[in-house]
């Protein structure tokens, strides 16, 4: 019902070139994509954006599209749009696209659509990861962990059970509130 409401559409992309927060598991999911999946990737410029670490007003200090997300084609589409992060799913602007712009460098007030539900989800994926930060931080990192050979093979099935178990613990925490 609510999607008549969003302002939110293909081609639009505004909140691309905003800071964005993803968790560890989110980071090696989209450098998975990189590494072995074969989506390209502006090195420098995740480089460039990953020099401003989870500071704001240095990330607005960039030129605007040096701020895009290095995961956003050149037509404005996103590459790894099935594997966005979670932040890119939730936030649903029901303001104007141009309060959503920041070619100024002025990050304005955005109406979002209330979700706190898939919020309270996105929070206990972080706790469960036990790491998060901005995207070109934690996907630098994650793109390094994966590149580097490995000693030991775990199983995989072992790694998702665990994974599953975490997170189904953490939000049992989070409902019993």
């Amino acid at each position: 019902m609510a999607k008549k409401f969003l302002t939110c559409h293909k081609g639009c992309t505004a909140c691309c070139h905003s800071q964005v927060s993803v968790s560890r598991d989110e980071a090696e999911l989209l450098a998975h994509k990189v590494i072995h999946e074969g989506v390209e990737i502006d090195l420098q410029k995740l480089y460039i954006q990953g020099n401003v670490e989870n500071n704001p007003r240095a990330w607005f200090e960039l030129p605007y599209n040096m701020r895009g997300c290095v995961f956003l084609a050149e037509d404005g589409a996103c590459q790894v749009y099935e594997d966005r992060p979670a932040v890119c799913r939730t936030n649903n602007a029901l303001s104007s696209p141009s309060q959503c712009d920041t070619r100024d460098g002025i990050e304005k007030p955005v109406r979002l659509l209330n979700t706190e539900k898939a919020d309270m989800v996105v929070i206990a994926s972080y706790e469960a990861a036990g790491e998060g930060g901005v995207l070109p931080n934690m996907l630098w990192k994650a793109l390094g962990r994966l590149s580097e050979p490995r000693n030991t093979v775990t199983s995989k099935k072992v790694v998702k059970k665990s994974y599953l178990k975490r997170v189904k613990k953490d939000l049992s925490k989070i409902f019993e509130v």
